[in-house]
């Protein structure tokens, strides 16, 4: 197993054993959890995927509340340079180009490169 599919499969269960709880030490455990997973790239930008997530788990969203968990660690595994196929639609191709951006002065340019490559190639960007 990769070290991406690990984090991966950890971050889904995490996000999986939470239930319905959106606030406490649980949420703030995994929040940590998630955080310290995609390391290079900036807090700021992890924290607004997260808040991303969090919505996306109460049903704000065209997605699924049940996918955000795989979104989350997709998220994750394209900043870790590693993206598993998990299929965005356009709008969310174009919001993982809109966090990349966000963190563009201090990420590491590969995984910069990587990521816009990505949201490029499937429509994120015009």
């Amino acid at each position: 197993m990769r070290p991406v599919d690990k984090i991966a499969s950890d971050l889904e269960r995490r996000a999986g054993a939470l239930g319905a709880e959106v606030r406490g030490p649980a949420l703030e455990d995994f929040r940590a959890f998630f955080l310290r997973s995609v390391p290079g790239v900036p807090a700021e930008v992890l924290e607004d995927v997260f808040a991303r997530f969090l919505e996306l788990r109460s049903g704000r969203g065209k997605r699924p509340a049940d996918e955000a968990g795989k979104w989350l660690a997709s998220i994750a595994s394209a900043f870790l340079a590693e993206w598993d196929g998990f299929e965005f639609s356009a709008e969310e191709w174009r919001e993982l180009a809109d966090f990349a951006a966000l963190g563009s002065g201090e990420m590491d340019l590969e995984t910069l490169n990587y990521v816009m490559a990505l949201a490029l190639e499937h429509g994120g960007l015009s």
